[in-house]
């Protein structure tokens, strides 16, 4: 009897597990064309490039409709880093996930001498000069990125996201 219960708990929490990382991808609703506001705006203000140029770290945003009238933070998975990027192909700028590779925390840290992101919850660094690589901690992969475009002087998403987004940990971790 304690086989098939271990079992069928193992059955259940792979399962849920799995069903997560579907349930991840179908709360990610940034779309191409978005426009990008600061996570602490309450404004109508949107990033644009100067702001990102005369900022001495990357800064923390939510998507917005192109329309300008809804702020896509019904998921913590919109969550962005905006910065200026030395990733070549990327057209100065570039945006970030704010969700850790490993188990889908915040990642809410900035190392401005090494300049990586860090997830304080157990340690992961990215480098946001190499593609949001991991460079410590346990995350299992980069740290995806957007490549962001320019319009009118305003940031926009300019495209798809460049992996799944965060929490690839399995119950073992």
């Amino acid at each position: 009897m304690r086989r098939r219960t271990a079992g069928l708990l193992a059955c259940s929490l792979s399962c849920r597990a799995r069903t997560s990382f579907a349930a991840i991808a179908a709360n990610v609703t940034i779309k191409e064309g978005d426009l990008l506001k600061r996570i602490d705006d309450s404004g109508k203000t949107f990033l644009t490039s100067d702001d990102v140029l005369h900022e001495h770290g990357p800064v923390l945003c939510w998507p917005v409709s192109p329309d300008g009238k809804h702020v896509r933070k019904e998921t913590s998975y919109n969550r962005l880093w905006v910065m200026k990027s030395g990733i070549y192909g990327m057209n100065g700028f570039i945006a970030y996930s704010a969700i850790c590779q490993h188990a889908a925390c915040l990642v809410s840290d900035w190392d401005s001498r090494q300049r990586h992101l860090i997830c304080p919850c157990h340690g992961s660094a990215y480098s946001v000069d190499q593609g949001g690589r991991v460079v410590a901690g346990p995350a299992p992969y980069s740290l995806p990125y957007l490549p962001l475009g320019v319009r009118q002087n305003a940031l926009i998403i300019a495209g798809v996201f460049s992996g799944q987004i965060g929490g690839h940990a399995s119950r073992a971790d």
